[in-house]
C-alpha cells in the first residue's frame, strides 16, 4: 500500500470537509436546500408617501428577484467632496421595516426609532421596506426572504456613486435588530452591524399568528439568530438594556464563542431608550473611520454606557428644571421648604405595592393609595407620597427623579410630577 498516497488522501479529503463546513456557515448556504412554507399570505397595499422635491429623503426603488421595492434615502449633501458612507436602517415593529418622511425630525429620546441621527451627521441613511409590504412584490415570510431583500438593498446602495463601497452599515432596533442579525449572518459584505433589542428566537417575538408552517422546527431554526451566531464574521453589536429583552441577549452571548460579535447590556436602560445614544455614537464612529480611513472603528462599550448615562442624567435634569421654572412661575416660593406630593397611578395592584415599599425606603412620608373603578368598569390603582423640602434643592429632585425612572421600568406607572401642598 503506498503509505503516501492513503496520507495525502486523507488531507484532501479532511480539506474538503472542512471547506465544506466552512461555506455551509453561511445562512443563505444552510438555506439552500429548503423551501419555507408560507400558511398566510399578508400583503399590505399602502404604499410609502412621496417626499417633496426639497426633503431630505428621496423615494427609490431597488431590485430584488421579486421585483422593485420601495425605500426612502436620504439625499447627499451638494458640497460633499468625497464619497460617504452609508447605513441601512431597519425599523422594528411588524412587519420590520419603513419609515415616514418625519423620521428626519427625531423623536423623543425615551423611544426615538427614528435613526435621525446618522442622517443629521451626514450619513446616506436607507429606510427600506420589504416583500409583501407597501405594495412591494411577495408576500411577508417574516425573517426568511427579507433576509434576502436586505441583501438587495446592500447591492443598491454599492452601486450609488456618491457612497463608499466599503462603509455600507447595517442597523435596526428590535424585530429590525433581529433580521439584522440574520443578514449578517447571511453577508460579510458590511463593514458593522448594530442589532438594538433583537431576539435570540423569532419565537420570543410578539406580533400575533405566525405566517409560516410552526410544526416544522426547521422553519424556526432558520430564522432564530442564535442558531446562526457562528456565521456572521462582520463587527456586529448586539446591545439592550437592562430592563429590555435581556434574556435574549444573555443566551446568545453564552452560547457565542465569536469573537466578531459584542454583546453588551446597558445598566438602567430599557428596549428603547437605549436606542438614542448608542445610535449617536455609532453614528459619531462612523463619520471618524470615514474622515479616516486608517483608523479603527471607534466603539466600546464604555462608550455606550457613559453615552447613555449622560444623555439620561441631562434629558432627566432639563424636565426637573422645567418643572421647577413653571412651579416658580405660578407663585411658589422654590426656596422656601414646601411639601412636594408625587402622584403615581397603575392598573396593577403589584406595582403600586412595589412602589409604596420603595418610596418607603426613599423616606418618603404620607404614603396613601386607594382604588377607583373607570366608566369601563376598569380598576385602577393610585398612590401619593409626599417629601418635605426645598424644590430649589436640585440634587434630591434629581436623585428622586432617578428613582422614578428605575421603578417605572420595572413596575410600569404613570406619573404625575410634584405639585406643592397648600
Amino acid at each position: 500500500m503506498n503509505t503516501k498516497l492513503v496520507i495525502s488522501s486523507f488531507l484532501l479529503s479532511a480539506f474538503a470537509s472542512f471547506s465544506s463546513a466552512s461555506i455551509a456557515q453561511n445562512l443563505l448556504d444552510k438555506r439552500a436546500d429548503f423551501q419555507t412554507s408560507i400558511v398566510k399570505e399578508v400583503r399590505q397595499q399602502e404604499t410609502l408617501e412621496t417626499p417633496p422635491s426639497n426633503h431630505p429623503f428621496q423615494l427609490v426603488e431597488y431590485k430584488t428577484k421579486l421585483g422593485k421595492m420601495a425605500a426612502y434615502l436620504t439625499r447627499p449633501p451638494s458640497d460633499a467632496e468625497q464619497k460617504l458612507p452609508a447605513i441601512i436602517w431597519i425599523t422594528g415593529g411588524h412587519p420590520q421595516g419603513g419609515a415616514s418622511p418625519s423620521f428626519v425630525e427625531g423623536a423623543p429620546y425615551k423611544n426615538n426609532q427614528t435613526a435621525n441621527m446618522f442622517y443629521e451627521r451626514g450619513v446616506i441613511t436607507m429606510y427600506p421596506t420589504f416583500r409583501g409590504t407597501y405594495g412591494n412584490p411577495g408576500k411577508r415570510e417574516e425573517f426568511y426572504g427579507e433576509v434576502n431583500d436586505v441583501l438587495s438593498a446592500l447591492e443598491f446602495l454599492k452601486k450609488q456613486k456618491h457612497i463608499d463601497q466599503k462603509q455600507i452599515y447595517l442597523g435596526g432596533h428590535s424585530t429590525g435588530a433581529t433580521l439584522a442579525l440574520l443578514a449578517a449572518a447571511a453577508s460579510d459584505e458590511f463593514a458593522g452591524v448594530l442589532a438594538l433589542g433583537p431576539q435570540d428566537d423569532v419565537k420570543n417575538h410578539g406580533g400575533g399568528g405566525r405566517l409560516f408552517d410552526t410544526n416544522n422546527a426547521t422553519e424556526f431554526e432558520l430564522r432564530a439568530p442564535i442558531s446562526h451566531l457562528s456565521s456572521i464574521k462582520t463587527p456586529t453589536y448586539v446591545i439592550e438594556g437592562e430592563f429590555g429583552a435581556s434574556s435574549g441577549l444573555t443566551r446568545m452571548r453564552e452560547k457565542s464563542n465569536n469573537s466578531a460579535i459584542n454583546f453588551w447590556l446597558i445598566n438602567g436602560a430599557d428596549h428603547f431608550d437605549i436606542i438614542q445614544s448608542t445610535s449617536d455614537l455609532f453614528a459619531d464612529a462612523i463619520i471618524e473611520k470615514s474622515k479616516n480611513r486608517a483608523s479603527t472603528f471607534e466603539f466600546n462599550e464604555k462608550q455606550v454606557t457613559q453615552s447613555y448615562q449622560t444623555l439620561r442624567v441631562n434629558m432627566m435634569r432639563a424636565i426637573a428644571l422645567q418643572h421647577l421654572a413653571r412651579a416658580s412661575a405660578n407663585g411658589v416660593d422654590i426656596h422656601a421648604k414646601q411639601t412636594l406630593t408625587h402622584y403615581f397611578y397603575s392598573e396593577y395592584k403589584g406595582s403600586i405595592d412595589e412602589i409604596s415599599k420603595a418610596l418607603k425606603a426613599a423616606k418618603f412620608t404620607s404614603i396613601k393609595s386607594e382604588s377607583t373603578q373607570n366608566s369601563e368598569g376598569t380598576t385602577l390603582f393610585s398612590l401619593t407620597a409626599q417629601r418635605k423640602q426645598k424644590p430649589s434643592d436640585l440634587e434630591q429632585l434629581f436623585s428622586d427623579q432617578a428613582l422614578f425612572e428605575r421603578l417605572d421600568k420595572k413596575w410600569s406607572f404613570s406619573y404625575e410630577n410634584w405639585y406643592p401642598e397648600g
